[in-house]
């Protein structure tokens, strides 16, 4: 009796799951990486919080308990007893209060300005260096009153008092310092008592954020947190490696009819009303080009002809009028006069025009008004980065930029090398392929056994709504799957807004509900595929 299709299937088993825990390890180390750096990064954390600043939800108890610790620290009501006559001095206490509403609703509308937004981000990014310091156990950079963590908001204080100098309680020759001062809190509460003449209260200008004993499981939650981001990331570039590797060398045991993938989904109307349904099939190959030009050099007083920047300029501008003639696959055909029947405007005849006969030029023309069209029925190029030179007072030896591309199927990487080259005419213009060099996988059939599903299953999801098949004009890990002959589709469900939901963004972001309906219809499709 012999072991082998035992080992064989424990093989397969194993490919399987390490497949699984790659997509897994890389969902977790993006989503852990983003986090990490939305969160613990300084520019980053405040450039996305800042947004929030003129909300109401932060600007009204940060008014209220401004105006209230400027109240009391300038122990106003007593101000006004002492200047009010003595039988009046009874409404003291309402007046108080009178005035700290009213500064209160003068602060909600000041903290809103330009100005006062600028140096709420200026002390945003000053209290968020200091929590991480102190999270860190960097610095014992904030401070600690009463068990609690504090940090400064000075410049609305200030504004605080600019506006009870206005109404006549602090003297007009006390000089308040700008809210727009970069002095750190320490001098700024110094300068403040000894021009008011008062001992400012312990929390005066605090916000707390946190006991002291809930600081000591912060830091310890950032540290594991690190750690767990490293692990992560190291873990999802050996799955990863692994399960690339089983792709191209052990077929056998990852062997499937067609594999499922993301990259499909949904449209809404930016409402949360699903609009449409897309079933991803086929994408393009996603290359990076390297475009070099090389010279002598020299001193820049004495300029030469054979200069590398405009030698580098002028391919580049070639390249940008470069047109890819137009290719249509089965999916971009069915996905144009689908999509095209929907639409009921020009461009939506000249799809389905265009899908009946790609040659019609005069369809082509208005379907390429439409930019993610227009790119999806050709191989695009595009300059992304530039670099060139190494001194201002210098002929440049050097000049490069990265030329990115997202390749229609059926053409290799090394075939669009060799059109830019053409393109550019240049034999002293190198182009040259940047790793990874990826595989160019063809488009995968619209096979029934397998879109049908997914369109039942969509109908009961969102009756009335087509699933129409498409291809993406960028790429996703269907790449390798596809390269090594395994078609692989990415499924209806979870959808998007208008906006793009600031895909590839510090703010990239899902609706609730598209999450956990695309879960729920992703589980249902397996299971139905499985029977």
């Amino acid at each position: 009796m012999t072991t082998e299709p035992r080992t064989t299937r424990r093989r397969s088993v194993l490919a399987g799951i390490s497949l699984v825990l790659a997509c897994l390890a890389i969902l977790l180390a993006t989503v852990a990486v983003w986090a990490h750096q939305v969160a613990f990064n300084t520019d980053r954390f405040t450039a996305l919080a800042s947004s929030a600043l003129d909300e109401p939800e932060v600007i009204d108890p940060l008014a209220a308990r401004i105006s209230t610790q400027v109240v009391d620290a300038l122990d106003v009501q007593t101000r006004l007893e002492n200047v009010l006559p003595e039988r009046v001095t009874a409404i003291a206490g309402p007046v108080t209060l009178a005035l700290q509403d009213g500064l209160t609703r003068r602060l909600q509308t000041l903290l809103a300005e330009p100005r006062m937004q600028q140096a709420l981000t200026r002390t945003l990014s000053f209290a968020h260096t200091r929590v991480m310091n102190l999270l860190r156990g960097q610095a014992p950079a904030v401070t600690d009153l009463n068990g609690q963590v504090v940090i400064e908001v000075y410049p609305a204080l200030l504004v605080a008092l600019q506006e009870l100098q206005t109404a006549g309680i602090i003297g007009a020759d006390v000089q308040i310092p700008d809210p727009a001062t970069a002095d750190p809190p320490g001098v700024i509460r110094g300068v403040l008592e000894n021009r008011l003449g008062v001992t400012l209260p312990a929390d005066f200008g605090t916000v707390p954020i946190m006991s002291v004993e809930q600081l000591q499981t912060a830091q310890t939650v950032v540290k594991a947190f690190d750690v767990v981001v490293i692990v992560l990331i190291v873990l999802a570039v050996v799955l990863a490696a692994l399960a690339i590797w089983l792709a191209a060398n052990r077929r056998e045991l990852i062997d499937a009819e067609f594999a499922l993938n993301e990259g499909g989904g949904g449209d809404s109307d930016g409402k949360g009303k699903v609009i449409g349904q897309s079933v991803q099939v086929g994408e393009k190959t996603f290359a990076n080009y390297r475009v070099e030009t090389r010279n002598p050099g020299g001193h820049s007083s004495t300029p030469v002809r054979d200069n590398a920047i405009y030698q580098l300029s002028r391919a580049l501008v070639k390249i940008d009028e470069h047109e890819f003639p137009l290719e249509m696959t089965e999916t971009t055909k069915e996905y144009f006069a689908e999509a095209g029947a929907a639409r009921k405007d020009e461009i939506g005849k000249a799809m389905v025009a265009l899908a009946a006969n790609p040659r019609d030029k005069a369809a082509e023309a208005i379907v390429n008004t439409d930019r993610s069209l227009h790119s999806n029925l050709r191989t695009t190029c595009v300059a992304t980065l530039l670099d060139a030179g190494h001194a201002v007072n210098a002929l440049p030896q050097r000049a490069n930029a990265n030329v990115n591309c997202r390749i229609f199927p059926g053409h290799s990487i090394e075939d669009i090398g060799r059109e830019l080259s053409r393109v550019i005419g240049d034999p002293g213009v190198s182009v040259t392929a940047q790793p990874p060099v990826r595989p160019s996988p063809p488009a995968p059939p619209l096979h029934e056994h397998i879109i049908g599903p997914m369109q039942k299953l969509a109908a009961r999801y969102w009756p009335g709504i087509p699933v129409i098949p498409s291809m993406a004009n960028g790429y996703t890990d269907a790449t390798f799957l596809g390269a090594a002959g395994i078609p692989t589709y990415g499924v209806p469900g979870a959808w998007g807004d208008p906006d793009g939901n600031g895909a590839h963004g510090l703010n990239e972001r899902i609706e609730v509900r598209s999450l956990y309906v695309g879960r729920d219809y992703l589980y249902d499709l397996v299971k139905a595929y499985a029977g």
